[in-house]
């Protein structure tokens, strides 16, 4: 079992090309215990030059590879059709998605306000502001303890409010791609007010046929990010951005990043 989920050819490829960049090549691991103890001790190795490992997402990840990879050994063992790495890495990252996404649901539909995501995640909630020949679109990222890490602001020429609604989850996804690691962030929350847009995007399709290349766009980008799920915010858990997005219309020019917005917590209220 070790060998099956740190040294065999596939598994060092998948770790190392994984939100952690881990080479296991050189692993003293003999057991499944010296294979927990290393997993664990990432965790404790976290530091501002890598992404946060936070434990239970990283060994949900070794759960789900050694889970996957095991069933790849017995369909070539039995002959059955042989697997293509990379759809291999994709279906893990996407189980670790579907894992979370139940458990940070029931948490935004039980919240009356803005509620941080689990630890080693980030959360951007993203929305709209629509003038009379204007519209602008808004992000804002916190980390799990409820810090800002970066707002970004795009001015658009008139636009449906359920376009620009979806516009601005684009921008949030843009911003996730685009973070400080080298990878993006690995693990992001994404939430909007627009519940029509968050349907299409879940059900991966969409009735309207205006936002329909836009949800496209937005799945062919979550590519990008590992471990990400998108929810459905009340106006009242998504107030920070709303403001932030009314305010917008008329302080902002065509664009504009912060990366750092000591005061922007007043427009929570």
């Amino acid at each position: 079992m070790v060998h099956l989920i740190f040294f065999c050819h596939l598994s060092r490829h998948i770790w190392l090309a994984s939100p952690w960049n881990i080479q296991t090549k050189a692993l003293n691991c003999s057991n499944p215990l010296d294979g927990l103890k290393f997993l664990w001790s990432l965790e404790d190795n976290n530091s501002a030059a890598s992404p946060v490992v936070d434990y239970q997402i990283i060994l949900l990840f070794a759960s789900i590879l050694l889970d996957l990879l095991w069933k790849y050994k017995n369909s070539i063992t039995h002959q059955g059709p042989r697997c293509d790495p990379s759809a291999l890495f994709e279906t893990i990252f996407q189980s670790n998605s579907s894992f979370f996404a139940p458990k940070l649901a029931a948490a935004a539909h039980s919240s009356r306000s803005w509620h941080p995501p689990p630890s080693g995640w980030i959360k951007i909630n993203s929305d709209a502001a629509i003038g009379e020949d204007v519209a602008v679109i808004c992000s804002v990222a916190r980390d799990d303890l409820g810090s800002t890490l970066c707002c970004k602001s795009k001015r658009l020429g008139s636009s449906l409010p359920l376009f620009a609604e979806g516009l601005a989850v684009e921008l949030a996804i843009e911003m996730a791609c685009n973070a400080r690691w080298p990878a993006g962030w690995p693990a992001v929350v994404f939430e909007s007010d627009s519940k029509s847009f968050v349907e299409a995007i879940n059900l991966r399709n969409s009735a309207a046929w205006i936002i329909s290349s836009l949800v496209d766009n937005c799945l062919l980008k979550f590519s990008q990010i590992p471990f990400w799920t998108v929810l459905f915010a009340p106006r009242v858990c998504n107030s920070l951005v709303h403001n932030f997005a009314r305010w917008s219309l008329s302080h902002v020019g065509d664009s504009f990043f912060y990366f750092v917005l000591p005061d922007l917590d007043v427009l929570e209220s």
